[in-house]
């Protein structure tokens, strides 16, 4: 085989390369570095120093590093061979020697290498880079001269080129001939670098030699100082940084241009030492630098976008005219200024001349001597600039007089130069070189259009065209190609001197300007130059600068890309550097075959950048996107580190129809589409929120206005940072500085509150705004961006921003000299924004000082500069000064507004502004004005364009003037231009008054307002006219060359005025002669230019206006199909029927709309984008069905298939998948497999299902897997496998299907018995706790009954005696056998301790309460059954975990699925009660609840129905009578009621009874209030019910003297009783209710001494009635509260005790305190019986106490236990009583005076007689037994008296027998 053999050269420089590799350098440690550096300098030192030399040449920096890091003899041998092998001669000179290409390579390198040293300051660095680059182009020059054996002839000099020479002076045939021999011999010079560099040309030989040899030492000089700047020690690192990458650069985690931490290079111009911001600053300025076209001379030939055009035409129509054309042109470039080549067609008197150049007999060049700036200097040259290609007959010297004219405004030395002319090159010759003169002076005074003659009204048009519009480009060899390959792409134009400052300034900037004063232009062209720098140096800087242009308008980012493209590709066709850019040019391709589709919602149309911020590569860079597309980018990295933005219901509906699936895209989220979720843009706020408002707080505001002030001042403003929420609060908005933010400043307050309410909407509807979003962004960029930054940001229309954007837009670039911000806070008419750029410079510097930032890493190396551009060049200057004027009144009256800008000028004069008044709607004038002469009907141009305020006002012009033309809102008309603007009425739709725009007069001078009246300016009152008159000067900016206004209000007047007055407008009248017509005539091509501006811009109504004109019905169809889109968002949805329907019917037309565009479509995106929209629709429409086909159409499978499934379409669903598996999502297409695998098999339809699956085993395990019990035991059964099957049914709670199974299998015994358990199972669900089943119901009985049937079919040994008694509880229900359940359920729960038994029987028993205690059984023993049913009841109720019991869940009939929940059952009693206090409403299907809600809700709605039972059953025992006593039986002896229900035997053990019901009543109660507190009312019911029973009206009823053997639950009501009187007392207040007190404090003491005597007498001090409270009527006399006499009274501890009782009664009849007669009578009872037992044992001598004693049996047994307590007790006040109970008897006998008795709970005198009778007999009784007992004559009379006292009254009564008695 052959063998490669290699020179030990080769050898060696691979050797080398090898060695000094970075990527293998970057793995190793210093030490191996410089192990590698010595073995290179071992192979340089021993062998030729060449070779290896040549070898690290080759590789970028390589050298350089190697240079840096040798040893330093090493160094030292191998700087004097390289200085040594160096020519300092001319002869030994090649510019492609290795020690020049070294000096050329080094002088590069020093600007990128990012150096900076205190010795050496960055001007040095420049100048070598500068010297370099001079020098070897005169020295290949010098190198030429000698060799053609000087002297030199110009290189222009040659002979012609394929398309064109030059013409010459006739010349001798020998001549010619001698010529063509010498040039065969010579090559041609090139004397372009001295004339740049400013070099004399030498003249001889001598003097080529001297400066040859000068520039040779002087570049040797820089070589040496260059290569000792390699060895410094602060350079290494740099160099060490710049050629090793660091494993941080290689992770992305930061750019490598920020890795060094170096000083960076300088500006380009020598004068200024300023560090430059990024190493391809200075590259940049030559990447925008063309050489002329090869041939061309010397004068740089700029030619308009008109001749393009024309040498365009002429190379596609007649080659032979294109040659001639050329060959003029480079005559023209070369200086040949013949007669026929510089003929002026301007007049001698035209200081600016202009030239013609003939061509053939007709054809002519126009061009100028103009001058320009040099490139890399403030030098200007002169230059040609070609107007165009004309015919003889298309020159009109009237229009290029016109133009010289407005040529000379410049001012005289512009004139001077442009005429001005060098020394031919030859004397006698007609060639020239082009002059070069220093800057031109700033303060140089132009010509002011006075001194001008004015322009002929039909020329101004062409002339403002011409010198405005024209762009002129450099005619250089792109260009030249581009139109010999007929390639559109668009060259660099020429800018002028201050655009170009801004261009090339190498550090942050401001810069601001009005519309059309080139702020983009210049932010697009030095992303240019940044972008080709970098290209044509890529060997350099491998990574290439992120650059990022952001904007608001999605229509201005597509512009610029589009254009910016453009202009790159003819930089990289001169460059050679076309592969750079292709990626670039194919993603714009692919955008640019999208068709007529909006782009803001395409779903692919940005497919070619990542979803998010962090996954962004070099390779998409630069960048033009919207600020939304930004913030989606970033919002995106949000979601996937922290949480999203936006919840995850609100990124269900974002996603196709609610369906999130796993793997699913999500949705693009820009503007439009993220209007349609939940983003509150401002068409969203005036559509959606705007409406709903309260009207009060509207009216009288502009929406769009307020919008601005939401977004802009309250949420969007510097201070939101600050704030605890993100917005300001009331105080602080209320306290801004009314200059500073002056809209709305009289109105905050209004203002305020309706941002409240707009808060509480955005709330309610979960949307967020721009403001919401950037504060949720910037939270999250606290923790650092994610990804890689950018190295350069362009911000254009920033004004369109929120403030706190702009540190949004900062965060995201590392580069602090790397921000370009520019726009016009005039044209904020974007809603949203209210900030000026003084605002943003201000802010931005607050955060560039933030130390405490993470955001911000570094410093700028100098401080932003501001740029103010004042040129207008879109409008001529009548339509500029006019514009201006207004800006002059905003900052004349409101300063703060928007920034104080220098005067805005237009280039060239033009027709001033026309307004037309004076007319009215019926002025004939007027018709004919606009629609012509005679009524006929007349249409405005493609580039003409009516403005008017805003809808209201196009809809009324509309009406009366029909579809003229373009009609559009002030809103709409942003970012557009048109050649003519009629605005329309701005003044008389304006909602300022015509009193506050009279303000403007005070703008005139002294003497022109000196007899009208202006009003005082108020800054408050007149903030309106502010915001008026930024509309106006958007209005009057959107025209380029004709403005009308028409305006017929008094409003106007004030404006015309003003404008009138300084001559800024015509005005016509109805009187004026020559009133313009305003409409001219539009191609079709041009109404459809129009039109696709007007779609990209989303004004879809204009756009189908234009598209008609144009006769495009495809496109309008196309256009009307969008309008009516929009059209269906802004109906509103509602919850009246009639706005339901009208949403439906517009959203239907929108789909058809739609639907038959896709079906038109020409273009593949065009026809998914139309279907996709169609589905969209159809969603809204909720026709999922529809959806999904036109999903299917749209070739979006996905979507298609997830809607199928949602219109529940599964065989379509299952279709779309296996025909288009690879299109659709591999995740949603498994999860759609498995939902309708479920479908199927949970429909039971197992052949369809079974054709999704490979296998059985796969189809059982698929069914293990989710749960599908029901299927799976269908195919078990399918297999035979009953048993299997049976357990499957079971365990889901499906027993009777289980039922069935196991009886199918007999053969098992274990399965048998397992069918009893079933047979069990179903009973309980079937008759479950609650549970009735419906009569007429059909189906549960068939259930029920085959349930029955089955239990005969199960052998009767197979059931225990409790499942017996089971299955005839379960019969007893199905019969509502309440007897045999009350039998079923106390036995099941005393012999079987079976209580889920025992409640269900009790409970279906206590259903009927009232029919259960009218039933027989003696009633005692009913309330045992219901108390005890209480007891378990709420045993159950309270159970810790319902869910866990097996009894429990039988008996609520309770499931749990597999996460733990509880199943809710329909017809079961919990389902029904869930409906009833949850839902409150009916719930279809099982409820599921989680085990906490489950158990809160458990207990709360059994708990409930408890308590209904229990008031229930208390109301109806309180209806009861059957145990009261008869009143008549006892008082007359006799019952006269035939069929009375009360008690007729008087005897003990009747009012045991009596006193057991209410007992058992108490327990019941008690069992009540462990459910709820709120029980008061029926324990003071049943209370004052048992003490009636206890105490009753008459003796004959019983007493507690009666009381029999306790009953087991007499005791525990006792504990119970003894508690409620304990709390009672404690709660007692004499206040509420005071008509209660006396007798409550009576009964309670009563029974409480009566049953718990120790106990009260312990904690009756402690209560509040006793400790705190001392009313005055509750006091007898100013020291003696009468509550602690009846205290006292009760112990019985005090001597006085007796007489305190007396004291009490006495005080409670005479005060008249409110008291029951009951409760009195029983004190007085007590008082009299105590009374006597004192009195008897003070007389007591030996004998017995009650010796001769007369008293009830009752008052006996009561006092007899206490004699102690009564011995010794002081009686004396008893005395008194006498009097006051004569005083009672009386109010009850005659009702007088007794208003404070009552009896139950109402007025005494509402009383029976009988009663009264009964309580006047009680109380005389008592008296009579004391006065009988006691031997006390007087007070015997005082009781005598006292009991007389009735009969003294009425004389004549004759008293009933219970009075004798």
């Amino acid at each position: 085989m052959p063998v490669n053999i290699k020179t030990a050269n080769e050898l060696d420089q691979v050797c080398v390369l090898e060695r000094l590799d970075p990527s293998s350098l970057m793995l190793n440690s210093d030490t191996a570095i410089e192990t590698a550096v010595s073995f290179v300098e071992g192979i340089m030192l021993s062998k030729s120093m060449a070779p290896p030399l040549e070898a690290l040449f080759r590789r970028p920096l390589c050298l350089e590093f190697f240079l840096s890091a040798m040893s330093d003899d090493a160094f030292a041998v191998a700087e004097r061979w390289i200085l040594s092998q160096f020519p300092v001669q001319l002869d030994a000179y090649s510019s492609d020697s290795l020690c020049f290409r070294m000096l050329a390579r080094f002088a590069v390198s020093f600007q990128f290498l990012l150096y900076r040293s205190e010795t050496i300051p960055p001007a040095f660095l420049h100048m070598w880079h500068r010297d370099v680059t001079e020098t070897i182009p005169i020295l290949d020059a010098l190198f030429l001269m000698q060799q053609n054996e000087y002297p030199a002839t110009p290189a222009t000099d040659n002979a012609e080129e394929e398309h064109g020479g030059f013409v010459k002076k006739k010349q001798s045939q020998r001549a010619r001939k001698h010529q063509r021999k010498a040039s065969r011999a010579k090559k041609p010079v090139d004397l372009a670098p001295f004339r740049a560099a400013g070099v004399a040309i030498p003249t001889t030989r001598d003097e080529l030699v001297d400066i040859a040899e000068s520039y040779l030492l002087r570049q040797k000089d820089i070589l040496d100082a260059m290569l000792g700047t390699f060895r410094r020690a602060d350079f290494r690192p740099v160099i060490k940084a710049a050629y090793i990458p660091s494993a941080v650069a290689e992770a992305h985690v930061e750019d490598t241009y920020a890795q060094i931490d170096a000083p960076v290079i300088i500006e380009a111009l020598v004068s200024e030492s300023v560090p430059a911001a990024y190493p391809l600053v200075l590259p940049m300025k030559a990447a925008l630098y063309f050489e002329s076209a090869d041939g061309f001379g010397e004068w740089r030939i700029l030619i308009s976008g008109r001749a393009d055009r024309n040498l365009r035409e002429a190379k596609k129509k007649d080659a032979n005219t294109f040659r001639i054309i050329l060959k003029k042109i480079k005559e023209l470039s070369n200086g040949h200024f013949s007669d026929d080549n510089q003929k002026r067609l301007t007049g001698p008197g035209t200081v600016v001349p202009i030239f013609e150049a003939k061509m053939t007999r007709d054809l002519r060049l126009v061009y100028q001597v103009d001058c320009a700036p040099e490139f890399d200097s403030k030098v200007e040259r002169q230059v040609i600039k070609v107007f165009g290609i004309y015919t003889h007959a298309q020159l009109d010297k009237r229009l290029w007089e016109s133009i010289g004219h407005q040529l000379s405004s410049k001012g005289k030395e512009y004139a001077k130069r442009c005429t001005f002319r060098c020394e031919p090159f030859h004397k006698g010759d007609s060639v020239v070189p082009p002059a070069s003169f220093p800057p031109a002076p700033v303060t140089e005074t132009k010509a002011t259009a006075s001194e001008l003659p004015e322009a002929r009204k039909e020329d101004q048009g062409e002339v403002h065209s011409l010198l405005v519009l024209e762009k002129f480009v450099i005619f250089s060899q792109a260009l030249l190609t581009s139109i010999l390959a007929d390639q559109d792409v668009a060259h660099v134009f020429q800018v002028s001197p201050h655009e170009q400052e801004i261009i090339e300034h190498p550090f942050s900037c401001y810069v601001l300007g009005r519309s059309g004063t080139g702020k983009t232009t210049t932010m697009l062209f030095k992303m240019l130059g940044m972008e080709n720098s970098w290209q044509q140096n890529r060997e350099l800087r491998p990574t290439r600068p992120r650059q990022l242009f952001v904007t608001q308008s999605r229509v201005l980012a597509d512009k610029v890309e589009e254009y910016f493209l453009k202009l790159l590709q003819s930089l990289s066709i001169a460059a050679h550097t076309e592969s750079g850019i292709s990626e670039l040019l194919e993603r714009q391709k692919n955008r640019e075959e999208g068709g007529l589709v909006d782009r803001d919602e395409a779903v692919d149309w940005r497919d070619d950048l990542p979803r998010r911020f962090s996954e962004l590569k070099d390779s998409h860079f630069p960048m033009f996107i919207t600020f939304d597309k930004l913030s989606s980018l970033l919002e995106a990295d949000m979601d996937q580190a922290s949480g999203k933005l936006v919840s995850s219901e609100e990124r269900q509906d974002w996603n196709s129809g609610g369906l999130v699936l796993p793997g699913q895209p999500t949705q693009p989220s820009e503007y439009m589409l993220q209007k349609r979720v939940s983003f509150v843009s401002y068409d969203v706020f005036r559509e959606d929120y705007w409406p709903h408002f309260p009207q009060p707080l509207t009216k009288g505001l502009d929406k769009s206005l307020v919008f601005s002030e939401f977004m802009g001042v309250i949420k969007g403003s510097e201070q939101t940072l600050s704030s605890e929420e993100p917005y300001l609060d009331y105080k602080t908005y209320l306290d801004l500085s009314t200059r500073a933010q002056s809209t709305f400043a009289s109105k905050r307050l209004e203002i305020y509150n309706l941002f409240q309410a707009y808060l509480k909407m955005k709330r309610e509807r979960r949307d967020y705004d721009a403001a919401d979003r950037t504060h949720a962004i910037l939270r999250e960029l606290r923790h650092g961006v994610q990804g890689k930054k950018l190295d350069f940001l362009y911000v254009d229309e920033v004004q369109d921003n929120l403030l706190i954007d702009a540190k949004l837009l900062r965060s995201i670039c590392h580069n602090p000299d790397g921000l370009f911000w520019a726009g016009d806070t005039a044209q904020t008419i974007s809603v949203g924004s209210s900030f000026r750029f003084d605002d943003l410079k201000a802010f931005l510097h607050r955060v560039e000082e933030d130390t405490h930032d993470p955001a911000i890493q570094s410093k700028a190396a100098q401080a932003p500069k501001s740029f103010h551009l004042s040129t207008n060049f879109r409008s001529h200057a009548g339509i500029v000064k006019c514009a201006h004027s207004v800006i002059e009144l905003i900052t004349k009256f409101w300063p703060y507004a928007i920034d104080i800008l220098a005067e805005e000028k237009g280039v060239v004069d033009g027709i001033k502004p026309v307004f037309f008044s004076g007319w009215d709607q019926d002025n004939v004038r007027y018709e004919s004005f606009l629609f012509g002469a005679a009524g006929q009907h007349i249409e405005f141009g493609a580039q003409q364009c009516i403005l008017v305020r805003n809808d209201v006002a196009r809809e009324k012009l509309r009406k009366q003037v029909g579809d003229v033309g373009l009609i559009m809102t002030l809103y709409e008309s942003k970012g557009l231009e048109f050649n003519d603007v009629l605005l329309y009425n701005f003044f008389e739709d304006s909602a300022v008054e015509v009193s506050q725009w009279r303000v403007v007069l005070n703008a005139l001078e002294r003497s022109q307002r000196a007899k009208i009246a202006a009003p005082t300016f108020d800054e408050n009152r007149h903030a309106g006219v502010c915001s008026e008159l930024k509309f106006l000067y958007v209005a009057l900016t959107r025209a380029r060359q004709n403005l009308w206004l028409v305006d017929r209000s008094e409003k106007g007047e004030p404006m015309r005025m003003f404008w009138s007055a300084r001559g800024l407008v015509e005005n016509y009248t109805p009187s004026s002669a020559d009133i313009p017509q305003l409409a001219v005539s539009s191609t079709p091509e041009e109404w459809e230019k129009m039109a696709r501006t007007l779609f990209d811009n989303k004004r879809y109504f204009q756009a189908m206006h234009s598209y008609d004109r144009a006769g495009k019905s495809r496109e309008k169809a196309i256009a009307r199909a969008y309008h009516l889109r929009e059209v269906a968002r802004s109906v509103p949805s509602s919850a009246t029927r009639a706005n339901n329907v009208a949403r439906k019917d517009a959203f239907l037309a929108v789909a058809e709309a739609f639907i038959h565009s896709a079906n038109e479509a020409v273009i593949v995106r065009e026809r998914t984008e139309y279907f996709r929209i169609a589905a969209e629709a159809y969603v809204a429409l909720e026709d999922f069905a529809k959806a999904a086909e036109a999903y299917a159409n749209a070739s979006m499978f996905t979507q298609a298939a997830q809607y199928y499934r949602k219109a529940g379409l599964f065989d379509d669903t299952v279709a779309i998948i296996k025909g288009h598996r690879s299109e659709v999502d591999a995740d949603v297409a498994d999860h759609l497999y498995n939902i309708a695998k479920l479908f199927y098999l949970r429909r039971g339809d197992l052949r369809r299902a079974s054709g999704l699956f490979s296998s059985l085993e796969e189809k059982l395990e698929f069914v293990l897997d989710h749960d599908l019990d029901i299927a799976h035991a269908e195919i078990l059964t399918d297999e035979g496998r009953f048993a299997e099957a049976a357990d499957l049914h079971m365990q889901e709670g499906r027993t009777l299907d289980a039922l069935r199974l196991y009886l199918r299998d007999r053969s098992s015994q274990k399965s048998l018995d397992k069918a009893k358990d079933c047979l069990l199972e179903a009973l309980w669900g079937a008759f479950s706790m609650g549970v009735s089943r419906d009569p007429g119901d059909v189906t549960p009985a068939k259930s029920v009954q085959e349930l029955f049937e089955l239990v005969e079919k199960l052998d009767d040994a197979t059931f225990s005696p409790r499942d017996r008694r089971e299955i005839q509880m379960f019969i007893a229900l199905e019969k509502s056998d309440a007897t045999q359940l009350r039998t079923l359920g106390e036995s099941m729960f005393i012999q079987d301790g079976n209580k889920p038994a025992a409640l269900i029987c009790l409970d279906r028993v206590f259903a009927d309460v009232k029919g259960f205690l009218q039933g027989s059984g003696e009633i005692g023993t009913k309330l045992r059954a219901f108390h005890s049913y209480a007891l378990l009841y709420k045993e159950v109720m309270f159970h810790p975990t319902p869910w866990s019991s097996r009894a429990l869940t039988r008996l609520f009939s309770l499931k749990m699925d597999l996460e733990g929940r509880v199943l809710l059952s329909p017809g079961t009693l919990l389902h029904r009660l869930y409906e009833k206090y949850k839902a409150r409403a009916s719930v279809p299907g099982e409820i599921t609840l989680d085990q906490p809600t489950f158990l809160q809700f458990f207990r709360f709605s059994l708990g409930d129905r408890l308590r209904e039972r229990i008031t229930d059953q208390s109301d109806r025992c309180l209806l009861m009578r059957e145990l009261e006593p008869c009143s008549n039986l006892a008082l007359r002896g006799q019952c006269d009621f035939k069929d009375c229900p009360r008690q007729h035997t008087l005897d003990p053990a009747c009012y045991n009874r009596r006193l057991h019901f209410h007992l058992q009543q108490v327990l019941i109660l008690q069992v009540y209030q462990s459910l709820d507190n709120s029980s008061a009312r029926l324990q003071r019911i049943w209370f004052e019910r048992l003490y009636e029973s206890l105490n009753p009206g008459h003796h004959a009823f019983g007493s507690m003297a009666c009381i029999g053997n306790p009953l087991p639950e007499v005791t525990r009501a006792i504990g119970v009783l003894k508690e409620w009187i304990r709390s009672t007392l404690y709660k007692l207040d004499p206040y509420r209710p005071q008509s209660a007190f006396v007798t409550n404090l009576l009964r309670y003491l009563d029974v409480g001494i009566s049953f718990d005597a120790a106990a009260v007498d312990d904690y009756i001090t402690r209560t509040q009635i006793v400790r705190l409270y001392r009313p005055p009527h509750l006091c007898r006399s100013s020291d003696k509260y009468v509550v602690d006499d009846v205290v006292c009274f009760f112990k019985m501890s005090e001597a006085c005790s007796v007489d305190a009782g007396a004291l009490f009664l006495r005080h409670i009849i005479q005060s008249h305190l409110p008291v029951d007669i009951g409760a009195l009578c029983r004190f007085l009872d007590i008082l009299c019986g105590s009374y006597i037992f004192a009195q008897k044992l003070r007389q007591w001598s030996g004998a017995p106490p009650l010796h001769n004693t007369t008293m009830p049996r009752s008052w006996i047994l009561e006092h007899l236990p206490h004699t102690t307590k009564l011995k010794g007790k002081d009686t004396r006040a008893f005395l008194a009583i006498a009097n006051p109970v004569a005083d009672l008897l009386q109010q009850l006998y005659s009702g007088k005076d007794a208003e404070h008795l009552s009896y139950q709970n109402r007025p005494i005198e509402q009383a029976t007689l009988q009663v009264k009778n009964m309580f006047i007999a009680r109380i005389c009784r008592a008296l009579c037994l004391v006065g009988y007992n006691m031997g006390s004559r007087m007070l015997q009379d005082d009781i005598y008296h006292a009991v007389t006292a009735l009969r003294r009254i009425d004389p004549n009564r004759v008293f009933p027998p219970l009075y004798q008695q």
